[in-house]
């Protein structure tokens, strides 16, 4: 009798580690799936900050001369134009504001 209780018991054993293994694997699949969401929206941010620079490059050419702090001097000066501030008033995200409403 205490022979077969044993087995039983060493069965459950068994059947207590599969489910451990299957419950690290689970939480290995979740980690794994979390990290690379994370990574998808960082490369998201990544590839929307090469577009700005881009765009920036292509408007202003001396920017690829230019140090980082020399291109922060520069855009600090443009934000406070008149007509930037204008504009960025009239952004509301989308579409950018019609011609009519910034008049530059």
């Amino acid at each position: 009798m205490e022979q077969q209780s044993s087995r039983e018991l060493l069965r459950e054993l068994e059947a207590a580690r599969q489910r451990r293994d299957q419950e690290q694997h689970k939480l290995e699949r979740l980690e794994n799936r979390a990290a690379y969401l994370r990574n998808k929206e960082r490369a998201k941010r990544t590839h929307q900050l090469c577009i700005i620079g881009g765009a920036v490059e292509h408007f202003i050419p001396a920017t690829k001369e230019m140090d980082q702090s020399a291109v922060y001097l520069l855009f600090e000066q443009l934000s406070e134009l008149p007509e930037v501030q204008t504009f960025l008033a009239a952004y509301k995200g989308g579409d950018p504001p019609s011609h009519s409403t910034t008049s530059m």
